[in-house]
């Protein structure tokens, strides 16, 4: 076991490469969800993070600004979006954003 390891060392090697995923594989059930259009998080009216996981409501993807929101936003749609899908938080093009941001953390 020792010399295994000063020589995978000696060659330049992790001794823990085999032990945590590649990082060029992905999460499969990241890439099968659709890309969020929405850059406004529905439920608080932040600045969606990337790094929060979308979430699909009616057939449409929502990014998020925080985790917490993907619970509220799946549980009270209506409240956070309108009839067609676009959120609530986000103006029609051309015209400005009046929604009050909301702050329910």
């Amino acid at each position: 076991m020792f010399a295994d390891l000063v020589l995978t060392v000696a060659l330049g090697a992790s001794p823990f490469h085999s032990i945590a995923a590649p990082p060029h594989q992905k999460n499969a059930e990241a890439e099968s969800q659709p890309k969020p259009s929405n850059y406004k998080c529905p439920v608080h009216g932040r600045v969606v993070n990337p790094k929060v996981p979308p979430v699909s409501v009616r057939g449409h993807s929502y990014g998020l600004c925080c985790p917490c929101c993907g619970p509220k936003l799946n549980a009270n749609p209506d409240k956070y979006l309108n009839k067609d899908g676009t959120s609530k938080n986000e103006a029609p093009a051309g015209k400005p954003n009046t929604a009050p941001q909301r702050n329910e953390h």
